[in-house]
């Protein structure tokens, strides 16, 4: 990720600096995750699957904009959406 990504998750406010993800994702730990579909095009990402841990299962979609179009471009900008069971 760039020094100054900017991470939102919806229904929360964003944060902008190189802990974002710690901030976005789960803090339990992880039985399984499963990983449905991932589609990359220009500077876009995205993907989504759900993850199981012990407080049960978390649908996850994140979507990406990288810094350029480079194959080692860092993270920009990311939007994660997330529902649990």
């Amino acid at each position: 990720m760039t020094d100054d990504v900017d991470w939102t998750v919806a229904g929360r406010e964003a944060a902008s600096d190189e802990a974002a993800a710690d901030f976005a994702c789960p803090s339990s730990t992880s039985d399984y995750l499963e990983v449905n579909t991932i589609i990359t095009h220009g500077r876009l990402a995205s993907c989504d699957g759900f993850v199981d841990s012990e407080s049960g299962r978390v649908h996850f979609s994140h979507v990406f904009r990288f810094a350029s179009t480079s194959k080692a471009a860092k993270i920009k900008e990311a939007r994660t959406y997330l529902t649990q069971e």
